[in-house]
């Protein structure tokens, strides 16, 4: 995965880890363009604008221990908070293809084009991980198999402004910097039910202690990178980009004991270079909240043999991300 700062990497992948637990043969991998030493900081952290930086890679690789799996590689570009879109495009793009071509992954996470809030550092970094995999899908060698990015279904958004307007709070705007921003709903094509690793996931994204929220939130509420960031309905998505051609279709396959993923293609069309598709994922925990994290947007081969192939696995369609 590829992403701006720390704590994205848990929201974008960690319940997708964490079915893979007891899988000896998944790997994942991490590229973090900054440390977060940018960001608001809480008050009961005890960090310091100085250690920020430091505390927030710790509290990451923190995260991932409580999950139970580690990144087996871990890249730390080391780029300024809010600086990324200064960096020369053409260092980020080789800086992420080199990581790339030395893994071969199957399966490239990132941000879209929307950066979920809008973020420059998401923005850029999506896009340097898009033209680094776009270098190396369709070449021949092995991975590269899907590009995902991040997302919220626009529903969600909506929900949330209901709850937020009724606060007496400022709904999210699309054209605000640092707020959600959604994604149709028709493009959300994959769902993940994650019901049995839901609170594993919750106790790992507590790690992230130091961040705090740029906006207030409704009673009950905590966090804007989710709806309630911990518990009740965070409802993250990867969305964004048209699915591949050809008739709209679903494909079931058991993931472990406690979860199912549910594929579907779109009628939509793009270049041919790369077809996509949507994934979202959800997890329900017990006593029946519901609970909601990212899910992706792929990009197949040209062929969309990849999917076929993915259907037919034991395992989810991602070996290495």
């Amino acid at each position: 995965m590829v992403v701006a700062h720390p704590d994205d990497d848990a929201y974008g992948v960690a319940a997708v880890v964490a079915l893979h637990l007891a899988d000896p043969e998944f790997r994942f991998f991490l590229v973090h363009a900054t440390d977060g030493e940018g960001g608001a900081i809480a008050e009961a952290s005890g960090a310091t604008r100085e250690t920020l930086g430091a505390a927030r890679r710790v509290e990451d690789a923190n995260a991932w221990r409580v999950l139970g799996r580690s990144p087996y590689r871990h890249e730390w570009f080391g780029y300024p908070d809010g600086g990324v879109p200064d960096v020369p495009f053409d260092e980020l793009v080789d800086r992420v293809a080199t990581v790339l071509d030395e893994e071969r992954p199957d399966v490239v996470a990132t941000f879209g084009p929307d950066g979920i809030t809008g973020h420059p550092d998401h923005i850029r970094i999506g896009e340097a991980a898009t033209a680094a995999f776009l270098r190396f899908a369709g070449d021949g060698g092995p991975g590269f198999r899907r590009l995902v990015y991040g997302g919220i279904r626009q529903s969600v958004i909506d929900r949330w402004n209901q709850r937020r307007v009724k606060a007496g709070l400022t709904a999210w705007d699309p054209d605000t910097i640092y707020h959600l921003r959604g994604v149709p709903d028709e493009r959300i094509d994959i769902d993940i039910d994650t019901t049995g690793v839901a609170l594993l996931v919750r106790r790992a994204m507590q790690e992230h202690r130091t961040p705090v929220e740029r906006h207030e939130q409704p009673r009950g509420h905590r966090g804007a990178a989710g709806e309630e960031r911990l518990a009740g309905d965070t409802g993250d998505r990867m969305a964004a980009g048209p699915a591949g051609p050809g008739a709209h279709r679903r494909l079931r396959r058991p993931l472990t004991a406690a979860s199912a993923a549910k594929v579907s293609i779109n009628r939509d069309t793009v270049p041919p270079t790369c077809p996509r598709l949507t994934i979202r994922i959800r997890r329900r925990p017990a006593m029946g909240t519901h609970v909601e994290q990212r899910g992706v947007t792929s990009q197949l081969p040209p062929s969309g043999t990849g999917l076929a192939r993915n259907a037919s696995l034991p395992r989810p369609g991602i070996s290495r991300c």
